[in-house]
């Protein structure tokens, strides 16, 4: 995951922690916390995925300095 994608979701743990531990969020508000972060972890892999396959398109049609 990229840099601010981890910042997010470690910001979203503890918030999701800290209300569990205070007693302030109900069941429903937890899965959303939950699921926003596994979509936030969805994001950043298919971003990764995207930068990976950008780097190998780019090598594969830099030109050549030979002919052949």
């Amino acid at each position: 995951m990229t840099k601010t994608t981890d910042e997010a979701v470690e910001w979203l743990i503890d918030v999701v922690q800290q209300a569990i531990e205070d007693g302030r969020a109900t069941a429903d508000e937890l899965e959303d916390w939950l699921l926003a972060a596994m979509a936030l972890e969805d994001l950043a892999q298919t971003d990764e995925q995207d930068a990976r396959e950008a780097r190998a398109f780019t090598a594969w049609t830099r030109p050549s300095a030979t002919l052949h």
